[in-house]
């Protein structure tokens, strides 16, 4: 298994326990990560992150970035296709903007033929599809897999498991990146989505989650769910085992919802993950 970590949460170690990146990194390299992903807007803040990162060993295995196709924002988003280039990243996963407030209604949401009506007929998606088949084009010439994932906010062009079916189908040079946790966050079966998205996963977000309180309610917030991975309610070892049945040969990435604690966080994630990945008759 190949283990990944967000380099935000690599800046937060380096604030909460007062040490420089550097040694962030390098305790994360300590720690058995390998690769890092890394938004394109990083890159460009932290001039030296290249640097430090191959310093400690590791790798940027993802970079990702947001490009506001939905509304127009933007005509494609190849620039994230070179920042891939540039950092060597095989993958660049694209944030693709979201809908305003009340453009998908509960309908869309409970029925797969009404969201690909919608989405179909719907200007701001059918313009954000030609500008991902841009990119997507581009991305293939230039030996990077482009990916969107199962985004955690509810107004997203891919919140729903209807809505990235219908990109995946539409562009066939198009990749995913499954993401455990925003499945449940928005509702979805993540068996289901399993079944649909596993073959064109190139990359996974383990992120772990607490089911009390609940998603909507008035105490739920991202804080009073956010556990480290393997102490929540994420079916993560049952799909990350099957991930690997398959032959999935990508990272595995620690995402975690909440932003104290981050070293702590980052060192059981790690200590959990590596248990799922040891043979029968490694276990110590």
């Amino acid at each position: 298994m190949k283990f990944s970590v967000f380099f935000l949460y690599l800046l937060r170690v380096a604030e909460q326990e007062k040490i420089t990146l550097d040694e962030a990194l390098h305790y994360a390299a300590e720690l058995g990560y390998t690769a890092v992903d890394i938004d394109k807007d990083e890159l460009k803040n932290y001039p030296d992150a290249l640097r430090l990162i191959r310093k400690n060993g590791l790798t940027v295995c993802n970079i990702y970035g947001e490009y506001d196709l939905v509304n127009g924002k933007c005509s494609d988003a190849c620039e994230l296709i070179d920042y891939a280039k540039q950092s060597g990243a095989k993958v660049a996963m694209l944030l693709a903007g979201s809908f305003d407030a009340g453009e998908l209604t509960a309908e869309h949401i409970a029925s797969d033929g009404a969201m690909k009506r919608f989405l179909r007929e719907n200007e701001k998606a059918v313009r954000a599809l030609h500008a991902i088949k841009k990119t997507a084009a581009y991305a293939k010439t230039q030996g990077v897999a482009l990916t969107v994932e199962s985004f955690g906010g509810n107004r997203s062009l891919t919140s729903y498991i209807s809505q990235i079916e219908w990109l995946l189908d539409e562009v066939e040079e198009l990749h995913f990146t499954f993401d455990i946790g925003n499945f449940y966050l928005n509702g979805q079966d993540i068996f289901k989505a399993y079944e649909k998205f596993s073959s064109k996963s190139v990359h996974v977000h383990c992120k772990d989650y607490l089911t009390e309180p609940s998603v909507g309610s008035k105490e739920f917030s991202y804080a009073k769910i956010s556990v480290p991975v393997g102490q929540g309610k994420a079916p993560t070892k049952e799909l990350v085992k099957r991930f690997l049945k398959e032959g999935y040969d990508g990272y595995f990435t620690v995402e975690y919802l909440g932003i104290d604690g981050t070293a702590k966080v980052l060192k059981e994630s790690m200590e959990y993950l590596k248990t799922i990945g040891k043979k029968k008759g490694e276990e110590e």
